[in-house]
């Protein structure tokens, strides 16, 4: 059985568990890769965009139930805002978290892999480092219980430790044994714990609101195919998270400034103007650079006032130092050329649209290299491509409140 094969399994094993988690990942863009050392489910509030990431090499070892374990394990981290939590990058937080994660699944009869770490584990541990007998945690409790509760630990072998006069670091593993083990898992609790470089990474380094807003949006459409009722643990944690789509919704204009500002690189470009009185150089202006690429539906069916305020905000982007070419497309595609200010591009074309043609363009003319991005204003009125028809970070600026498929991101103009 091949790893996809394996996952697929799994997943429908999840399905008959609980519906409502399958509908979380079977969304996910799928990903075999290295860069996670078991597996991760990633959201990307800026770009709308998920993925279930899995190392191929440790998931090839796993059994079907013990998968399904894994799978519904990350997901519980992203439930509980693990991903977004200040102590990310902590490895006493990764210990908490999994702790807080792994003892409601083991009530629920999950099946865990080898080695999930369990509050039992966790004390055998620390006793074996610290020297001293300590008692296993309670289980249930939350993350954050379990972090002070670790740090307890640790204050406490640190205060024994001086007040006998010694030295040392009290069962926190040094430099020397990390480099030892930086191959691999070794004895100490530090080095059993999972590294979730991925959150860092790809989650924290993102706008926290923005992800916590697409999280609670896509539970609420997992919720909606879902029937029947939630166990508790479920239904406490997904009305907390759909409390963020009762807030004020973040403005279009900013959405699209982040989108833009997210895959900007820098450009150093010197100021204008002559030598000071004191002689000094001229300053090196930072400013953001990218390049991204426009296409409007010119089929008719973009409103003119809408499409001049979405001009409008590409032309303070522009002033900012980031470029933009302009294309128009309905069935076809036709670029005219670099963005300048009040555009008339709104030529009308007939016959339909299609919503592949401008991701077609690229790809037939090897453009997709020339651009961090393609922008495409729209009333979205024509079937979504599919995610890999998406050859680069796209977003969909629509004329009107649409609910498109999950991989399509999209913010919506307001009057």
């Amino acid at each position: 059985m091949t790893v996809l094969e394996l996952k697929n399994q799994a997943v429908l094993t999840l399905l008959r568990r609980q519906p409502f988690m399958f509908h979380l990942i079977a969304p996910l863009r799928y990903e075999e890769t290295d860069e996670v050392p078991t597996a991760a489910v990633l959201f990307d509030g800026v770009s709308n965009e998920s993925w279930l990431k899995v190392n191929p090499n440790y998931v090839a070892g796993l059994g079907i139930l013990e998968l399904e374990g894994l799978l519904a394990h990350e997901i519980m981290h992203v439930l509980h805002d693990h991903v977004v939590a200040p102590h990310v990058g902590d490895w006493v937080w990764n210990i908490a978290a999994d702790l807080a994660v792994n003892t409601i699944l083991l009530k629920q009869n999950y099946v865990l892999p080898e080695g999930a770490l369990t509050p039992e584990s966790v004390a055998k541990q620390l006793s074996e480092e610290l020297q001293k007998p300590i008692a296993a945690p309670p289980s249930l409790e939350s993350a954050y219980w379990y972090y002070r509760w670790l740090h307890e630990q640790k204050k406490s072998a640190d205060e024994k430790q001086s007040s006998c006069g010694g030295s040392g670091n009290s069962g926190e593993p040094d430099e020397d044994n990390n480099q030892s083990q930086s191959n691999g898992k070794g004895n100490s609790l530090q080095d059993q714990a999972d590294s979730h470089a991925h959150w860092t990474g790809e989650q924290q380094d993102q706008d926290s609101e923005l992800t916590k807003r697409f999280v609670a949006q896509q539970v609420q459409k997992a919720l909606e195919q879902s029937k029947g009722s939630l166990p508790g643990y479920l239904e406490q944690l997904t009305r907390s998270l759909l409390k963020v789509l009762e807030e004020p919704k973040i403005s279009w204009s900013k959405l699209l400034k982040r989108f833009v500002g997210f895959r900007a690189g820098v450009l150093l470009k010197p100021s204008s103007g002559r030598e000071n009185k004191y002689g000094q150089v001229p300053r090196i202006v930072f400013r953001p650079s990218s390049k991204f690429v426009v296409f409007v539906d010119v089929s008719g069916s973009v409103d003119d006032r809408l499409a001049s305020r979405f001009f409008s905000e590409l032309e303070g982007l522009s002033r900012q130092g980031h470029e933009f070419d302009i294309g128009q497309f309905a069935i076809d595609v036709v670029i005219t050329g670099k963005f300048r200010k009040n555009p008339e591009y709104l030529r009308r074309m007939r016959g339909g649209t299609d919503f592949k043609a401008p991701f077609r363009f690229l790809s037939n003319h090897n453009l997709s290299k020339n651009y961090d991005g393609v922008i495409i204003l729209t009333d979205g009125e024509a079937d979504w491509p599919q995610p890999e028809d998406l050859v680069l970070p796209s977003l969909w600026v629509l004329s009107q409140e649409l609910q498109p498929p999950p991989h399509i991101n999209s913010i919506v103009i307001e009057d």
